[in-house]
C-alpha cells in the first residue's frame, strides 16, 4: 500500500494479502483475539509481555496456540510456513526492530504507522484477500477494502493468515481469476 501510495509507473494492479492500513489497529484487534484465548494462555501471554521476557519457552508455547488459532490452521503445519518461522527465529533483527518483540505490542519503527486516510489515493484495480479466523481480521481487511474504491475482497472461509496455504486451490483460483481480469494474464 506504501508503495502504492507513491505512484509508481507500471503499477498494474496490487493484491493485498491480510494487509493491515494500521498498526494501531491491528494492536487493538491483536489484544482482542488474545483476550478470547483460554484464560491460562492469555495470562501466560500477559505475564512474560509485562515481564519483557518473550523469548520465554512458556511464551512462545503460549503464541503457537495463538498461531494456531489465526496464523495457520493446518495441523501439521506446512513446511513452507515451518520454514519461515525458523528463520524468522533464528534472525529476528528486522521483524523485532520494524514491529517489536511480540504480535500484541508494537515497539518498533511502524508502531504508529496508519495510512487509513491515505487508501482513497490508491488507483490500481485491488484485490483484498483474509481469512475468516485470520489475525488480520476481518474488521482490519474491511478497512482497507473500504478504504481503496472499487477494491475486491475475498474472505477465505477456513483459513486464519496463510489463505494461501490452507486453501491453496481456491486462493490460487481467485488470484488467477482476478489477474485475468485486471491485467489480462494469470
Amino acid at each position: 500500500m506504501e508503495y502504492a501510495l507513491n505512484k509508481p509507473v507500471g503499477l498494474a494492479s496490487l493484491i493485498l494479502a491480510s494487509s493491515p492500513a494500521s498498526i494501531p489497529q491491528w494492536i487493538a484487534e491483536a489484544n482482542r483475539l488474545r483476550r478470547e484465548l483460554p484464560q491460562e494462555v492469555e495470562q501466560t501471554l500477559r505475564h512474560y509481555k509485562e515481564a519483557g521476557t518473550t523469548d520465554d519457552p512458556a511464551y512462545e508455547e503460549a503464541m503457537r496456540v495463538f498461531y494456531r488459532r489465526h496464523v495457520c490452521r493446518l495441523d501439521p503445519w506446512p513446511e513452507p510456513w515451518m520454514r519461515a518461522l525458523a528463520k524468522l527465529m533464528a534472525n529476528p533483527e528486522v521483524y523485532h526492530t520494524m514491529f517489536g518483540p511480540s504480535e500484541f505490542h508494537a515497539t518498533g519503527t511502524l508502531k504508529e504507522w496508519d495510512i487509513r486516510d491515505r487508501l482513497g489515493e490508491i488507483r490500481p484495480p485491488t484485490l483484498v484477500t483474509s481469512g475468516r479466523y485470520d489475525e488480520a481480521t476481518p474488521p482490519i481487511a474491511e478497512t482497507v477494502h473500504r478504504g481503496i474504491a472499487g477494491s475486491e475482497w475475498v474472505i477465505f472461509q477456513r483459513s486464519s493468515h496463510m489463505a494461501h496455504l490452507e486453501e491453496e486451490d481456491e486462493y490460487r483460483r481467485v488470484v488467477n481469476d482476478f489477474m485475468r481480469r485486471v491485467e489480462g494474464q494469470a
